[in-house]
């Protein structure tokens, strides 16, 4: 199948892949440094979800409700499909400068976005790797044809 697709088609399209995983690396990347500087200096705190919303096209975000020194906080999980029900807990850490701000501590953006990356990338490299088996020079090609060997 890979033949019939134009082989500079194939390339363009192995090349975005790896850009976009690359973009995805970074991002996860810079997530993890602040996720790491924030799980240092925060200080951890249970919480409740008291409230769900609902936004854009069945997208869910838990209401948590927390409390610093005898004053309730509220933190808003980010929208996606999965969210925690009215009375479940949920890990925080917050601010000890600034008890209104806080972070997950099992945020799903940390586990996504390099898992994401990796998909991508590894689907990039093997479109590019692909299309570079294809290519002879003076009858031999310039990278070896992967096989899969199964010994039964």
């Amino acid at each position: 199948m890979l033949r019939k697709i134009n082989k500079k088609v194939l390339t363009v399209f192995g090349m975005s892949f790896i850009l976009m995983g690359l973009g995805f690396l970074m991002i996860s990347i810079q997530s993890a440094k602040e996720f790491n500087y924030k799980s240092i200096k925060y200080e951890p705190v249970e919480s409740t979800v008291v409230d769900l919303k609902i936004d854009y096209e069945s997208l869910y975000s838990s209401v948590c409700r927390y409390k610093v020194n005898g004053v309730d906080y509220e933190y808003q999980t980010a929208y996606g499909q999965f969210y925690k029900d009215i009375g479940e807990k949920v890990m925080l850490k917050y601010n000890p400068d600034d008890p209104g701000e806080a972070v997950e501590v099992n945020g799903l953006k940390y586990t996504i976005y390099p898992l994401l990356s990796l998909i991508l990338l590894l689907t990039g490299i093997s479109i590019i790797y692909e299309r570079l088996a294809s290519i002879k020079v003076k009858g031999r090609r310039i990278v070896p044809k992967l096989r899969l060997i199964v010994e039964s």
